[in-house]
């Protein structure tokens, strides 16, 4: 029935007459047209139609890999607002680790900032970086609106990486992160196709596109001002797993990170209110024994490109008490270093809380002085 609305949609290019003429048109005639254009890859018409799913016990770098695909809108479970301690899939050691540091933090905040958060903000925030020590193949859920022609492009770019994986074409220590996905995204395809939403011909993919979110290396940074003018940046940073999930919500930049490669070499983000504690070894220690289920924790080379202006809505959204701390930092380095490079648009950006820019209004002012001038520790 979808593909019928997508042929009309199809018409309304050269039909002078419009809708009011297609709509009635002979279905055979919607039907060829639905062909000619699904078969030539011009798939515009098929993006008219959205499909909304409920995804459960979805691992959470398979969430990651469909929102960082840009055309969708996604609702997901948030790990500040809920305890996913019990979420399928935890082992023994993810748990205990999990509620060993919720108690730990739970204190720390209520030490540092009792007087400021109430016992509600705090579990929150407790939970948000306990949740560094749970696997990114933990399942999660959303719910999630795809075009059907994105749907299907998504789909056959999950396939050719489920086939890159069955086939070990990919070097061995990337392998060992991919053949943890491997059961997921044969799963995911099986399911889209036991609803029928999958066509052959939409993913036909004559371009030669792949999943975004792997990269195949490390940007350098640069700011262009001399070939692009003042508009527009690159950048690359070590950022957690967490981080990440978080940073390419913005639609309007585009993120990816390395693959990533578990080993003696591996990093870990540490929060600094457990580093002001003087708890880092501890919370390292322990995150290394969970290093081979790539915690949230675990850092990744992240790469960020753009417009300029796309980077200052992220500045509006990011550098914000209410943010995640991570993110919030990452965003205020990456400005600061921008206005270093002499980027004009950004020179009269106050690095502090966006509360306090120009031509933003606060709907819910927090008075924290410590949120608005970027320098809390949690």
């Amino acid at each position: 029935m979808q593909l019928v609305l997508d042929g009309k949609c199809a018409g309304e290019c050269y039909e002078p007459d419009g809708w009011a003429k297609l709509k009635d048109e002979p279905t055979d005639k919607t039907e060829g047209r639905v062909g000619r254009t699904m078969l030539g890859e011009h798939q515009t018409p098929q993006e008219h139609v959205n499909i909304t799913m409920e995804l459960e016990e979805i691992p959470k770098i398979l969430a990651m890999i469909l929102n960082n695909e840009k055309q969708y809108a996604t609702s997901e479970k948030s790990a500040r607002y809920t305890n996913i301690v019990n979420s399928p899939g935890l082992t023994e050691s993810q748990k205990d680790l999990y509620n060993q540091w919720f108690v730990i933090i739970q204190k720390l905040i209520t030490k540092k900032y009792g007087d400021v958060f109430d016992p509600n903000k705090i579990k929150k925030l407790a939970q948000e970086n306990a949740r560094y020590f749970i696997s990114v193949f933990v399942p999660t859920q959303m719910i999630h609106t795809v075009p059907l022609a994105q749907l299907n492009r998504i789909a056959g770019w999950l396939g050719d990486l489920a086939g890159c994986i069955e086939k070990n074409q990919m070097p061995p220590e990337e392998l060992v992160f991919f053949n943890k996905m491997y059961s997921s995204i044969v799963l995911f395809l099986g399911e889209l196709s036991r609803l029928n939403l999958l066509y052959e011909d939409l993913q036909s993919n004559r371009k030669q596109r792949a999943i975004s979110l792997f990269a195949e290396r490390t940007l350098e940074n640069y700011h262009v001002a001399d070939s692009f003018g003042d508009d527009v940046y690159v950048t690359s940073y070590w950022g957690s797993f967490a981080q990440f999930a978080q940073a390419h919500r913005h639609r309007t930049l585009w993120y990816e990170m390395v693959k990533p490669i578990v080993g003696e070499t591996s990093q870990f983000y540490v929060p600094p209110i457990i580093a002001d504690a003087g708890l880092t070894r501890q919370w390292l220690n322990d995150m290394y024994l969970v290093k081979d289920d790539f915690p949230q924790g675990m850092m990744v080379k992240i790469n960020e490109k753009g417009p300029i202006d796309a980077f200052i809505l992220k500045c509006k959204e990011r550098l914000c008490s209410a943010a995640q701390l991570e993110i919030m930092q990452q965003t205020t380095k990456t400005l600061s270093m921008m206005q270093a490079a002499g980027v004009k648009k950004v020179q009269d950006i106050p690095v502090k809380a966006r509360c306090q820019f120009k031509d933003y209004t606060c709907p819910t002012p927090c008075g924290f002085a410590e949120g608005i001038n970027l320098t809390r520790i949690i």
